[in-house]
């Protein structure tokens, strides 16, 4: 059964007011075509391989939604990498990331979202391997 994920699912931080209902739905339905997929069939494939994996894909929605929507430029929350800082005469200048690891640390969901999918995405590739792949589809009754 796909998730059935609603405004009040992601809690208090972004019941309304705070948070346009209309804004909470569209996070909230690209949240899911993001974990699951496009609308229709495809989402309930999906949503069986992540718990598969004995990951929770609907967790996954709400922590993914959660995120887009604190870090929308009126939260005040901001995704952009450090380059440099200083502190009274001491200054640090870091080098450009070349990863997309940053790309969920802008708040508490993200980085909570980029450890289910990183979890989901380690057991999706062993279960797509051999000899997993030969011996059969293990976990979680799958």
């Amino acid at each position: 059964m796909p998730c059935n994920i609603t405004q009040a699912d992601l809690g208090p931080a972004f019941a309304d007011p705070p948070v346009d209902p209309a804004l909470a739905l569209l996070i909230i339905e690209a949240a899911t075509a993001i974990v699951l997929g496009p609308v229709g069939a495809c989402q309930v494939t999906n949503e069986n391989k992540w718990r598969c994996c004995c990951v929770d894909p609907c967790q996954a929605i709400k922590l993914l939604a959660s995120h887009l929507l604190s870090t929308l430029p009126t939260s005040g929350a901001t995704n952009k990498d450090v380059l440099s800082e200083r502190v009274g005469d001491v200054s640090v200048t870091y080098g450009n990331a070349t990863s997309t690891s940053g790309l969920f640390a802008g708040s508490i969901y993200g980085s909570m979202y980029a450890l289910l999918l990183g979890q989901y995405e380690t057991c999706s590739q062993r279960r797509n391997s051999l000899p997993f792949a030969v011996a059969g589809r293990r976990g979680c009754g799958c």
